[in-house]
């Protein structure tokens, strides 16, 4: 529901905006709204990437990794070492 009604505000700015400048067409404006809504989404995606990378790489995270893989290890040799 939020969504929406942010897409709406976003459309009812655009269009003022246009409105203001009034050389463009309707078609050339949702086509710069296209193309301004995909720069921004390409620009978040980027950024998000650039975080998770950040946050993978993570001195802490690194050693919580290596420590959850060593004890899932150790876990798994046990359970071998019993079945055999």
């Amino acid at each position: 529901m939020r969504l929406y009604l942010a897409v709406a505000v976003l459309m009812l700015a655009f269009v003022a905006y246009a409105e203001a400048e009034g050389e463009d067409t309707i078609g050339e404006r949702l086509s710069n709204f296209g193309q301004t809504v995909a720069d921004m989404s390409q620009q978040a995606f980027a950024k998000s990437r650039e975080t998770a990378q950040t946050v993978f790489e993570n001195e802490h995270v690194v050693i919580v990794r290596e420590y959850v893989q060593d004890a899932l290890e150790k876990l798994l040799q046990k359970f071998q070492d019993l079945s055999n």
